[in-house]
């Protein structure tokens, strides 16, 4: 029986197809729980920024514009959201800070 110098044309789809679901699969397990934490993150910014809008009320006696720029500092600059860059709104209808919907 002849000795063989290289692979096959077959046995080199086969390795490549694998890798190709290994490192697919690996991607997916590092995309999803970054987009989780991203998710998290922007619900976490905009507790805090309620927390500033009641604590401008109580020191102001009214609530802040729509945009927030009162609570803005150099300091403590108004966060934006961590997947989509957006700047958080108030409502000032609602009291509440306004939610965008994640792409």
């Amino acid at each position: 029986m002849p000795l063989r110098k290289a692979f096959s044309l077959i046995e080199l789809l086969l390795a490549l197809t694998i890798g190709a679901v290994v490192v697919a699969a690996s991607v997916a397990f590092v995309i999803a729980p970054r987009n989780r934490i991203a998710a998290q993150s922007c619900k976490v910014r905009q507790s805090e920024l309620k927390l500033r809008v009641e604590e401008y009320y109580r020191s102001a006696g009214r609530f802040p514009s729509a945009n927030l720029r009162e609570l803005s500092t150099a300091a403590t600059p108004l966060p934006t959201c961590p997947i989509d860059g957006q700047p958080y709104l108030f409502d000032p209808a609602t009291q509440q800070i306004r939610t965008h919907i994640h792409p």
